[in-house]
């Protein structure tokens, strides 16, 4: 059975062996070229696809990867279509989501000029061999001091060498975005007005466009807000966003997603008896998307439809076409968890966090009962990272936060909001003897968030109601014999205490 490529933006990662399932988007290659433009602008919604479609045409044109065209496009349309263009020029990629978006202007914009050296950089040493660059050109390129300087360096080289390349930018807009909604217009006007960084990168490329010195460009983003503040206007290429013709070059149709839904049918990954329901579902709240006022049929939302396919299953009928989801095992919830501590490390970029110190500290917990140091390091990093951003936290980030990475361990199964006693617990940690048997201390957590009107009353008066609901979590009678029949000692139940604000730690003990 193939697996659901949820979250691969790699086609050969998805295509070398064959192991994935694959929506075929290659007839979009033959109509894009077809439009006849050169330079395109496409945008669509976050999360989906467009990463992966970048890819897609990375390694069709890329004049590197003639030898496995079989290997990544066999059995879709284009390898039974080819057009004279495949495989016949060098790529210049990149990739602009992982300029960071926090810090000082400054840092900002190395972290631009970064970005632009690293694809260059990687140009030069993959079509070396082709072209022969020599030293001096390389160097020019790689010592000016900003990116519009560089970019301008490599096109006029490209030009003398007489090197045609296709550009490919994903997500051109991602870190000006995030400039916009987390530091206000301000900063976000130096960024994309006159003398910016980002609008001058913009107009040297416009130049190579308009000298036809770029061979052909297609990119990415979310909305064409930034593109037209760095180009006076949509005045660079054409915007194919809304042609009816590529309305489904990305998101799924309702025809793929039947297909979808057969196959793991089939391959007895869904069962026969959900298919009803299923159908039902997802046009319901996946659908719906149309990116063209001619279009014929709406688009689901790619992301969304792999995620319910692989991560999510039914857990009961609520009423007329509404249910109830989880997710189905331990193996799907901790990719879900991954999944979290992935969307965490995007949005704090500046947030490391010592994953052997967490292996080794959690062994502690669980053998010894020492979980001080364990709890302070995530918080204390968890406020290290909010701090910078200057973001206002409550208690279901603070909690969502310490779930993500005290999922990082097998030796726990970590539950929020377990009911126990007609409370619900905000963190359970229970003994995993699927792991080992030999797990000594499981631990109940209560959360108190302090919001800035409950200040005025002493922090004891916190602790004590976290107090209270802790011994009324213990006194349950099936936490109480939870274990019965089980191998090993039965752990020792620790019960813990997190009072926090929005902007620090306000106690962190065990309660008696």
């Amino acid at each position: 059975m193939k697996k659901l490529p949820y979250g691969m933006a790699s086609f050969e990662a998805i295509r070398e062996k064959g192991e994935y399932y694959y929506v075929d988007k290659t007839p979009y290659i033959e109509t894009l070229e077809e439009f006849g433009g050169r330079y395109l602008f496409f945008l669509r919604p976050r999360r989906f696809g467009k990463s992966l479609f970048i890819s897609v045409l990375h390694n069709y044109y890329d004049i590197n990867r003639k030898d496995v065209f079989d290997t990544y496009f066999g059995g879709t349309y284009i390898h039974e279509h080819p057009t004279p263009l495949k495989n016949s020029i060098p790529i210049l990629r990149m990739n602009f989501s992982v300029v960071i978006s926090y810090g000082a202007l400054e840092q900002i914009e190395h972290s631009f000029i970064g970005n632009i050296k690293h694809a260059i950089d990687l140009f030069f040493a993959q079509y070396q061999h082709l072209f022969h660059f020599d030293s001096a050109l390389v160097e020019g390129v790689k010592s000016q001091p900003t990116a519009s300087d560089m970019m301008a360096e490599f096109i006029a080289g490209m030009r003398k060498l007489n090197v045609d390349y296709y550009l490919l930018i994903d997500e051109y807009d991602n870190f000006a975005n995030n400039v916009l909604v987390e530091h206000g217009e301000e900063r976000y006007r130096k960024i994309t007005q006159s003398g910016g960084f980002l609008r001058n990168f913009f107009t040297v490329v416009k130049g190579a466009t308009d000298s036809n010195t770029i061979e052909r460009m297609f990119v990415t983003g979310v909305s064409p807000l930034v593109l037209s503040d760095v180009t006076s206007g949509f005045n660079i290429g054409n915007n194919v966003s809304t042609l009816a013709s590529l309305n489904a070059m990305l998101g799924l149709t309702q025809a793929e997603v039947d297909a979808m839904l057969d196959y793991y049918i089939t391959e007895g990954m869904i069962p026969e008896k959900e298919r009803e329901v299923i159908a039902s579902t997802l046009p319901l709240n996946y659908n719906h998307y149309m990116f063209s006022n001619n279009a014929k049929e709406h688009i689901y939302n790619t992301d969304m439809i792999l995620y319910f396919f692989g991560l999510l299953t039914i857990k009961r009928h609520i009423y007329q076409q509404n249910y109830a989801l989880h997710i189905p095992n331990r193996i799907v919830e901790r990719l879900h968890w991954e999944y979290m501590r992935d969307a965490v490390s995007d949005v704090y970029a500046e947030l490391k966090l010592d994953v052997d110190f967490l292996q080794n500290e959690f062994m502690n917990v669980a053998f010894n009962g020492h979980w001080q140091k364990l709890f302070d390091y995530v918080l204390k990093k968890f406020y290290e990272a909010v701090s910078i951003r200057d973001f206002t936290f409550h208690e279901e980030g603070i909690k969502l936060f310490l779930l993500a990475y005290l999922n990082l361990t097998s030796l726990y199964r970590v539950f929020s909001e377990r009911e126990f006693n007609g409370g619900f617990c905000d963190i359970y940690m229970e003994k995993d003897f699927v792991t080992t048997d030999l797990t000594n201390f499981e631990y109940v957590v209560e959360l108190k968030y302090v919001k800035a009107d409950d200040k005025s009353l002493p922090l004891e008066t916190h602790k004590k109601q976290a107090i209270g609901q802790l011994e009324k979590y213990v006194a349950d009678h099936h936490l109480a014999i939870r274990h019965e029949g089980q191998a090993g000692a039965h752990p020792t139940l620790k019960k813990i205490i997190i009072v926090a604000s929005a902007t620090e730690l306000l106690a962190l003990e065990e309660a008696p």
